[in-house]
């Protein structure tokens, strides 16, 4: 694995003392596409102007390749940053925006004609070079700030929530154009984000930012299917939470039976950490449960639970289902392309779901 980024015990204290990030450790490997995911005032783009010497550290180091830049300033960092407003000059047409930052880099005429015409084609926007920034799209100026950027030849290329003005159609086309981008360009690139999806879909890695506090690291897949802690299973999609629950048994194939209020629940463990009479938390997702409608046989399924159904969502190519339980929780169930199920308001359901769909977390409020 070879490492472009590191931050080591990263601190940043406002004036007034406040803390906006705390003891935050983070590897990002050389060619990723590595996002910072986090709610509102997470810290999250703190962390990234620290990272481009917009903002100094209270304590830690960042390092580039091995070597220690926290003290080093911006312009000397190798740092493309692309703003969620895009800060393009209006004054400037398209081929100026991107030539300009080449000439405060001090090139020659011929090397900056050469490099500005290569990201313009890089970035699809050759026809445009002669608009302005008012004669343009959102995902054109969008894609100016991105050309701009990468005209310096940038060490690390930082995006602060690039896609948040752009309305939602736009958004999943532009999502596809970075990720096709990256892939030409191979450069490392750390983005920010509060947008689940824009995560999920693009990233190579995730780290999920917390008041401050790295919560899990991880491939996308990973944090949705391996959530670690209750902020993140709850935080990444959509999830039911079981709480209360008190493990009955371990078994030796990394099984657990767990005591609920809504019934014995099996669940499979990938973790040795779990005991008999460890008390925790359960995560399942809605679209892990699935419904008898008369063609399973349900008698010797453990994970079976029953519920009123007491509201149904219709969302295009998904059905969620919601079913009022014995203990007063609601559950929540997905149903892609669904069947008639020829149910109403107010029906008793059956649903079951596998033990591998089962996650099993720790009970306390904890980031990580």
């Amino acid at each position: 694995m070879s490492i472009q980024l590191q931050l080591k015990a990263i601190n940043k204290q406002f004036s007034d003392g406040s803390e906006v990030i705390s003891n935050l450790n983070l590897t990002v490997e050389k060619g990723a596409f590595h996002f910072l995911l986090g709610p509102s005032g997470s810290g999250k783009t703190t962390l990234l102007r620290m990272i481009a010497g917009l903002d100094k550290v209270t304590s830690g180091g960042i390092y580039f390749n091995g070597e220690e830049v926290t003290h080093t300033s911006a312009a000397q960092r190798g740092i493309g940053m692309v703003f969620q407003n895009y800060a393009l000059w209006p004054h400037m047409t398209v081929y100026d925006n991107v030539a300009y930052p080449l000439k405060v880099h001090q090139l020659g005429k011929a090397q900056i004609a050469e490099r500005a015409e290569q990201v313009l084609n890089m970035t699809q926007l050759s026809d445009l070079k002669n608009r302005y920034p008012s004669e343009l799209s959102g995902g054109q100026q969008q894609r100016v700030a991105v050309a701009r950027a990468l005209g310096i030849k940038p060490k690390v290329l930082l995006f602060d929530e690039p896609l948040s003005n752009l309305d939602a159609k736009l958004r999943t086309s532009m999502r596809d154009s970075l990720i096709r981008l990256h892939k030409k360009i191979k450069v490392t690139t750390i983005y920010v984000t509060h947008d689940q999806k824009e995560a999920l879909s693009m990233a190579s890695q995730v780290t999920v930012i917390n008041k401050g506090r790295e919560v899990q690291t991880g491939t996308p897949r990973e944090l949705y299917l391996q959530p670690k802690s209750i902020f993140l299973a709850s935080f990444i999609g959509d999830t039911n939470l079981i709480h209360n629950g008190l493990i009955r048994s371990v078994k030796e194939n990394h099984t657990a039976i767990v005591d609920t209020a809504s019934g014995a629940i099996q669940a499979e463990l990938n973790t040795d950490r779990w005991q008999k009479g460890d008390k925790v938390c359960l995560s399942i997702r809605p679209e892990s449960i699935k419904i008898d409608l008369g063609k399973h046989e349900l008698a010797n399924r453990m994970n079976v639970i029953t519920g009123k159904l007491i509201q149904t969502i219709y969302l295009g190519e998904v059905d969620q289902l919601h079913l009022l339980l014995k203990d007063g929780n609601i559950l929540k169930i997905s149903l892609f392309n669904a069947p008639d199920y020829n149910m109403s308001i107010g029906s008793v359901v059956k649903c079951f779901f596998k033990p591998n769909k089962v996650v099993v977390l720790p009970t306390e409020s904890i980031l990580a």
